[in-house]
């Protein structure tokens, strides 16, 4: 319990720190001194861990001290005299806080690297990894497993910190603290955009995060990425219990975030508005599971204010626990900490007043700084005049950009790149300057037109960027707003297209180029959690998605023509006859494949969209006739000229499988989503299966018996040549069914698998799992036959002993297929049947006793 944990007193802290402090500013000395001092004084303190699979690791603060130090004493056995700077590669941030403290506590200056990159793309990480060593000239990297494999070769030492941990401290007579003026490095993208290492000395270190001689009582939780400047906050804490919630954690489960605040009685919290947007969402979907209780203050980043997004939380919060939250908005940068600040009720967030343009009027400067803002002539701006903000101060400022030779200020000032304006009330921000768009010769700032969009109705409020575009011939900016809707309707997307170019037209007066509608998986973060604006640039050059195209060759569509919507039923069933009224689509002989063909070729000749849903209520030519005669919007979704179609192929294939998901039979968690499961009251670790019909779903679900739950997901079978399932292709349908399979199964156990071309799915979705670590208790495969994939996790490969695969299996040679190879941890089993026949009959009874039987082994091991 928190109140069994001893905490010093006042005194004892203040005589303890006393030691060693700078009799003018009353600070500690140096950096090392601080750590020390505090650690010391807070042994019994807590830090608690939750990783990215959601296991809680605790240690006390004692605990570390104790760990920094054998490292400190294995850091000398591979260092000489001189103390270079050290790159420290970690996702864990135990194993962080114990690493950078030895290396300030002995003299080394440290660089945190960001480890985002080595699950999403090991290439780019490597090479950024690379030009960081060579751009700092470090000669020493502290790691952990499985990164330290990744880096052996590289130029520096590469130190396995469990290696590190095993030194003996016993024959260290060399323990004091050395003052030396270490540093540290944070990536940042500076004030032009450009990414460069910001150098913060160990003073400003300790003006910024000093809080006074006593050690509080609260509780703090930080969700930041331990290598941006916020988690700098965990290398120097205070209160009985620091929480440290693994950013990917936080995004893949906010729940996760609800349950810390109330189970350790968190009072203060940080977060931004789209981490808000996501706690929201917890609280629609079980208003009574969650209470934010005793939450009383919310520090809220200002890169992107959504007040009635927060306004929503704090109404959650105050249903839920009857408490009322303050905001404290926060105008920071990585080179200068916070600058100034704005408090704010939830009654005062009402007033657009407060909150001019979406953008927080700061009235109170943070200690130690003074700003101005001034003109590009560099003359002091008046009253209300929009300029670059300039900061100033004695003790808080970093030390300028790495290797860049250039002073951090000039005559004092830092320029922020930041544009404001100052009031009588205060301090306005109105954008960022490297974030300002030219639209013939005028500029315009992104964040005016992203704060129109998030206003407007059927729009997601924190998933909004615009961008520029520009194409070599033109020597203009183009704007292009990329957003997420509600929902996927085509008449919806339609209608907020319009309201989108109305409203920036009205605020802003240019035409925007083109409205882009994504799914939240493509607005790529960066580590600190903003929108990463240059990644929709790229996805905007990116090669073109393959739309699903209609079967055959379909009539010249003629809306006169009473018999167009018979014949193009006859294109897509293949039927000899036109068909009749009371025709049933499904009794003909369609499936879910054949109803996205139709789905789509009357969009695309009609220019009208059918809602799936209304059509399978009653799936006969006579209603789909009604539909799109009486009642069905028109399409207006105009084409934006010059652009590369990606992002409208993605929606187009997006469309194509939700319609196809919303005609199989079962149970749908996700209102238009993808997952369709069966036997949900099962109580064994659910099943996720990948195949390309409901009607197999179905079957297999029924043999596998009412208490194996199974979740089953389309697979690209029709929609996509098999010669174009290229991995950039495979990545985009993977990250949309690997959110649902995430917030299906948080956390336990889950087995995957897929049939035919459903198992390369399959596999790419084990792999990203896998570097999630929520890697599936077993992934099966029935009938691989494809071209070589990496995997070591427990493998399951089935054939049918009809198939034209079964000799490939059951020969002694199939360890040297080349397709098979890649399991490295595999198991062959052979099932009843051959390719198109497992799910029937003695060879679906077959099928389903080999799943459980391993299924349980796996989950036995």
């Amino acid at each position: 319990m928190i109140d069994d944990i001893l905490v010093p007193s006042a005194t004892d802290l203040a005589e303890m720190c006393g030691r060693d402090r700078d009799p003018d500013t009353k600070l500690p000395r140096s950096l090392a001194a601080y750590i020390a001092t505090l650690a010391m004084a807070n042994r019994h303190g807590l830090f608690t861990e939750v990783g990215l699979d959601g296991i809680e690791h605790t240690i006390s603060y004692g605990e570390l001290y104790d760990d920094a130090e054998r490292v400190i004493a294995g850091l000398k056995r591979h260092a000489g005299p001189h103390r270079p700077h050290v790159l420290l590669c970690f996702e864990s941030a135990i194993n962080y806080i114990k690493a950078a403290w030895a290396c300030l506590m002995s003299g080394y200056s440290i660089l945190p690297v960001s480890t985002m990159y080595f699950y999403r793309d090991r290439d780019q990480f490597m090479t950024r990894f690379e030009q960081l060593v060579a751009t700092t000239g470090a000669s020493i990297v502290i790691t952990e497993p499985p990164f330290f494999g990744s880096l052996a070769e590289q130029p520096a030492s590469i130190l396995d910190i469990a290696a590190l941990l095993r030194t003996d401290v016993s024959t260290d007579n060399e323990r004091t603290l050395i003052h030396h003026a270490s540093e540290l490095l944070i990536q940042t993208s500076g004030t032009t955009g450009t990414a460069k290492l910001a150098r913060i000395g160990p003073q400003a270190l300790i003006e910024r995060f000093f809080d006074g001689d006593v050690i509080d009582r609260r509780t703090h939780l930080n969700q930041l990425a331990i290598s941006s400047v916020g988690g700098v906050r965990l290398l120097l804490p205070i209160g009985v219990r620091t929480i440290y919630l693994n950013a990917g954690r936080m995004m893949a489960n906010p729940g996760a975030w609800l349950d810390l605040v109330s189970r350790y009685q968190v009072s203060d919290v940080g977060l931004s508005s789209s981490t808000a947007e996501k706690l929201n969402e917890c609280f629609r979907a079980d208003p009574r599971r969650w209470t934010g209780s005793p939450l009383k203050t919310i520090f809220v980043g200002t890169e992107m204010i959504v007040p009635k997004t927060l306004l929503e939380l704090a109404e959650h919060i105050r249903a839920s626990a009857g408490t009322e939250v303050k905001f404290i908005f926060v105008y920071s940068m990585t080179e200068t900490g916070t600058l100034c600040l704005a408090r704010l009720s939830p009654d005062e967030l009402k007033d657009p007043a407060n909150l001019p343009g979406g953008k927080a009027r700061f009235s109170e400067c943070a200690l130690s700084w003074s700003l101005r803002i001034a003109k590009e002539d560099g003359e002091i701006a008046k009253r209300g005049e929009v300029g670059r903000i300039l900061a100033r101060s004695s003790s808080r400022m970093f030390s300028g950009y790495f290797g860049s030779g250039e002073p951090a200020t000039v005559d004092g000032w830092f320029d922020t790149g930041d544009l404001a304006f100052i009031d009588d009330a205060g301090l306005v921000l109105t954008g960022r300057e490297k974030s300002v768009i030219i639209v013939n010769s005028r500029n315009i700032s992104a964040e005016d037109i992203e704060y129109c969009v998030r206003n407007i109705d059927g729009v997601r409020p924190t998933l909004v960027a615009a961008i520029p575009y520009r194409e070599a011939e033109h020597n203009t900016d183009r704007i292009v707003v990329f957003y997420t809707p509600t929902y996927f309707d085509h008449d919806h997307l339609a209608r907020v297209a319009a309201d989108i170019q109305r409203a920036v037209a009205k605020a802003v007066g240019v035409k925007v180029h083109a409205v882009m509608p994504i799914r939240e998986r493509h607005f790529i973060r960066t580590r600190t959690g903003k929108i990463d604006r240059q990644a929709l640039v790229s996805l905007l050059a990116s090669p073109s998605f393959p739309i699903p195209e209609t079967r055959g060759g379909l009539p010249h569509p003629d809306p006169a023509s009473p018999d167009w919507l018979a014949r193009i039923w006859q294109e897509s069933l293949g039927l000899k006859a036109l068909p009749a009224g009371d025709s049933d689509f499904f009794k003909e002989g369609g499936d879910s494949l054949a109803a996205v063909h139709l789905m789509v070729a009357i969009e695309h000749h009609l220019k009208r969209h059918i809602s799936p849903d209304r059509f399978f209520e009653n799936p006969t030519l006579g209603h789909l006739a009604e539909l799109v005669g009486a009642g069905e919007a028109e399409v207006a979704i105009a084409e934006p000229e010059g652009l590369p179609t990606q992002a409208r192929d993605i929606a187009a294939l997006d469309r194509a499988l939700r319609t196809a998901s919303a005609s199989w039979p079962g149970e749908h968690p996700f209102e238009g989503g993808f997952a369709v499961g069966h036997n949900l009251g099962g109580s064994r670790p659910p099943l996720f299966w990948i195949c390309q019909a409901g009607g197999e779903l179905k079957s297999l679900a029924k043999q596998l018996g009412p208490d194996q739950p199974i979740y089953g997901f389309r697979s690209l079978v029709g929609l996509v040549p098999l010669e174009k399932y290229a991995e950039s292709g495979l990545d985009i349908v993977c990250e949309l069914y690997l959110s649902e399979i995430l917030a299906l199964c948080p956390t336990g156990r889950f087995s995957l698998g897929g049939n035919c071309q459903g198992g390369i799915m399959a596999v790419q979705l084990a792999r990203r799992l896998q570097q999630l670590r929520r890697e599936p208790t077993l992934l099966a495969l029935l009938e691989w036959t494809f071209n070589k994939r990496h995997y070591d996790g427990p493998t399951l490969l089935l054939y049918g002993e009809d198939s034209v695969t079964a000799e490939v299996y059951s020969s002694d040679k199939h360890g040297s297929s080349e397709g098979i190879a890649g399991f490295e941890n595999r198991t062959i089993e052979r099932t009843g049947g051959g390719h198109g026949q497992y799910f029937t009959g003695s060879n679906l009874n077959s099928l389903a006793g080999k799943l459980i039987r391993h299924i349980r082994l796996a989950e036995a091991r």
